[in-house]
């Protein structure tokens, strides 16, 4: 299997390590491949989108997989992969054409209609002044409060809420430089109990696995709620333990078509869906992309979360041997 990576398109790499040469991770490309130890399956990998272009020679792989995931960031490197994936005449995981669709406010124009989803309306711009962002507001009919990210960035980073006219001035932190924001209206996802509950599925071959569910005190969820809300409530952690076991007892009928429905219109191999539930039992996206998460170990008194993580790197092996089965078939 031949790995395709991306540099983002100002050529960005990361250092990680220095003791056996030079090790480097690249944003916004899928961290799943480093643990996909298997007897019948060799990885290569490849890294395109360097500011100087050469020709790329090597044998054909029997199956490729294309690891750039971030639309917003990493257009060149989907440019570059698509050029060379129109020579590919094996199986192509994730395929470019498909990672673009999975910008946020195409995510909004893709799903919004869909039953059993609530989709935020989301627009993209490229403010120079504060009065822009009021145009797109109205443009766009998204009211307060409303979420302002910086395209291409994730997991909360640079995530900011606005809920009134007064808080208008924190927006002033940001770099209107010409660079893209997204403007997201703000759907309130909290649970009769009070908490914020982040639902993480991976589709994965037009199969659902559930990776974690996360209570937290705060809308902006992230993994640290682990250490702060989750570590010592054994009812929340228990929550935890059914989703995964039993992930379709938490959604109801129309969800789950809802769910068939994204795959069939994203048309991707591998990706996640960030999400809450509304009263109503209705999914509220948070996100829709292939930047996902998962290889991460966990300790106690998180380490079941570890049986998760290996259905997960088990179903992409068996996806790709089932990919070079039916190619030599």
């Amino acid at each position: 299997m031949l790995l395709i990576n991306g540099l983002d398109d100002l050529s960005n790499a990361t250092i990680v390590g220095i003791s056996n040469g030079v090790q480097f991770s690249y944003t916004g490309n899928i961290d799943l491949m480093g643990d996909l130890g298997h007897p019948n399956l060799s990885v290569s990998q490849l890294l395109l989108g360097c500011l100087r272009e050469a020709p790329i020679k090597m044998a054909m792989p029997a199956v490729i997989f294309n690891c750039i995931a971030d639309p917003d960031s990493h257009g060149r490197s989907l440019d570059r992969a698509s050029e060379l994936l129109e020579q590919a005449r094996v199986p192509v995981l994730n395929r470019p054409q498909n990672v673009r669709k999975t910008t946020r406010d195409n995510i909004y124009r893709l799903l919004h209609n869909t039953p059993g989803l609530v989709v935020p309306r989301t627009v993209r711009l490229a403010p120079r002044r504060l009065s822009d962002i009021r145009a797109a507001m109205a443009d766009g009919d998204i009211g307060m409060p409303f979420l302002i990210r910086p395209a291409g960035q994730h997991g909360g980073a640079g995530l900011l809420r606005v809920d009134s006219e007064s808080d208008l001035g924190q927006l002033e932190r940001f770099a209107f430089d010409g660079r893209g924001y997204y403007l997201t209206e703000f759907v309130d996802f909290r649970s009769p109990d009070g908490l914020y509950r982040k639902y993480r599925l991976i589709m994965l071959d037009g199969r659902v696995y559930p990776r974690h569910l996360i209570a937290s005190d705060h809308w902006n969820i992230h993994s640290r709620s682990r250490s702060t809300v989750m570590q010592n409530n054994l009812e929340l952690i228990a929550q935890e333990q059914a989703f995964l076991d039993h992930p379709e007892r938490h959604f109801k009928e129309s969800v789950q078509q809802a769910l068939a429905q994204i795959r069939r219109e994203l048309e991707l191999d591998y990706f996640g869906v960030d999400c809450g539930l509304n009263a109503d039992g209705d999914l509220v996206v948070f996100e829709i992309n292939a930047c996902v998460n998962v290889i991460q170990r966990h300790q106690a008194p998180f380490g079941y979360l570890n049986a998760a993580v290996e259905r997960i790197r088990t179903g992409v092996i068996e996806m790709v041997l089932r990919r070079d089965r039916n190619r030599s078939a």
